[in-house]
């Protein structure tokens, strides 16, 4: 269990991290307007989501840990932090894609 929170905690640090260097990072001179998908962003939120929302916590064969719910709602709120974000860049939702794969298959394995 701690190294499932040690994880956890290194995905939102990690995600944080990339959100203020990629924004503290501007040019002098006007930016080129760049287009940013977040489709894949969207849907992976969704997909996380709705795998929370069907998930039961408890001992029984099929259930999750206790705890693990939440951990993976507070990805999926930090993915929905960067899908909000107007000024986000392409790298901050690609990141924000790979972060919330990557806690969707931590939450898998808490089984």
């Amino acid at each position: 269990m701690e190294k499932f929170r040690l994880i956890s905690k290194f995905m939102i640090v990690a995600i944080l991290m990339a959100a203020f260097t990629i924004t503290g990072c501007k040019k002098d001179d006007e930016p080129e307007e760049v287009p940013v998908t977040k489709t894949a962003l969207q849907t992976k939120i969704s997909e996380a989501q709705t795998l929370h929302d069907a998930a039961e916590e408890g001992t029984a064969q099929g259930q999750y840990q206790f705890g693990a719910k939440t951990v993976l709602q507070q990805s999926i709120n930090l993915a929905k932090t960067v899908a909000d974000n107007a000024e986000a860049t392409q790298i901050m939702v690609d990141n924000a894609v790979i972060a919330l794969e990557q806690a969707i298959t931590t939450f898998d394995g808490k089984k």
